[in-house]
């Protein structure tokens, strides 16, 4: 009994031993802080947790304060997306019709976002191809995006022009070019026109050019706003709404106008008879995503643009969105 007594002492003597080596290493090892990420501001540390010093507080503060200013700026910055609620965004300008790189100039100093000219021939508006080199880099020079307006021609006659002159946006102003934009490149820009007559869109819209397009045999296809993958092509940047073929000075009839939707990545522009005059109603009664001008802003000629006009139609515009 005695020695059972002893070996059961000298077992509680190795435990308490063990116990004690155990806890003087812990007390040994380096005291470990969690804290916070370098690249993230939103992390808490424990040490915030369990009553941080008030300057780190105020630095934790002032990066979600920023963070915050950093989304509403991006939120609010051109080409994001509008939210219910939000105050609209300016309304862009074409100047289309130009001819020379000195009207070219003229207008992007003014402040026009595109600027346009039309490369088929038989217009009094018409450019040629050496012209049309001059005017896509005077454009570009000014920060403004050139648009080539194309009204018979093929996709792959569009494609070898755009490639000659250096030009990344075209406008397709006729039945041949629209039929075309499935075979159109997808890193070319595209303005689409359609055409209104009395309150009614006369023109297939993009999605609807399959109905009459035997390389897609689909009976639903009229249920699809827009077919994005099969037989090519079928988005645009924009629809551009107007009256009559490249170079007419009709008028949209305004009290029937319905607007096409859901038909485009960016928007629609509205075009047609407007001025500097009527421009800043336009704005406000439909708020197009671009205005597109040519004949309302020339001199008495015809063909150049009135320095004037063009100034006081981009400023009432603007203002008016």
């Amino acid at each position: 009994e005695r020695e059972r007594e002893r070996e059961r002492e000298r077992m509680r003597m190795m435990i308490r031993s063990k116990t004690t080596a155990s806890c003087q290493h812990s007390a040994m090892l380096p005291r470990v802080r969690r804290v916070a990420s370098v690249s993230s501001p939103w992390r808490v540390t424990s040490s915030s947790r369990l009553g941080a010093s008030p300057q780190s507080s105020k630095q934790l503060e002032r990066h979600k304060s920023q963070a915050g200013s950093r989304r509403m700026a991006a939120m609010k910055a051109p080409g994001a997306t509008r939210r219910a609620g939000e105050e609209n965004e300016k309304t862009l300008v074409k100047i289309c019709g130009v001819m020379t790189p000195e009207d070219a100039k003229m207008v992007g100093e003014k402040g026009a976002d595109f600027i346009g000219f039309i490369l088929s021939d038989g217009y009094k508006r018409s450019v040629d191809a050496e012209t049309a080199k001059e005017l896509v880099r005077t454009i570009v020079d000014m920060e403004c995006q050139p648009v080539g307006i194309f009204t018979r021609e093929t996709a792959e006659e569009m494609t070898d022009v755009c490639n000659e002159i250096g030009l990344k946006t075209v406008q397709l102003h006729g039945d041949t070019p629209r039929l075309n934009l499935k075979d159109l490149p997808a890193s070319l820009s595209v303005f689409y026109v359609v055409h209104s007559e009395g309150g009614k869109i006369t023109t297939p819209l993009p999605a609807e050019l399959a109905q009459i397009d035997l390389s897609v045999p689909d009976p639903a296809y009229w249920k699809k706003p827009i077919d994005w993958v099969s037989a090519g092509r079928r988005n645009v940047d924009y629809i551009l709404v107007d009256k009559k073929e490249a170079g007419g000075t009709g008028q949209l009839d305004w009290d029937s106008l319905i607007v096409p939707k859901g038909c485009s990545r960016k928007g629609w522009i509205m075009a047609g008879g407007l001025t500097p005059d009527n421009v800043g109603e336009a704005v406000q009664r439909f708020q197009p995503s671009v205005v597109d001008v040519s004949g309302g802003v020339t001199d008495s000629s015809g063909l150049k643009k009135d320095e004037d006009k063009v100034g006081d139609f981009i400023a009432n515009a603007k203002s008016a969105a």
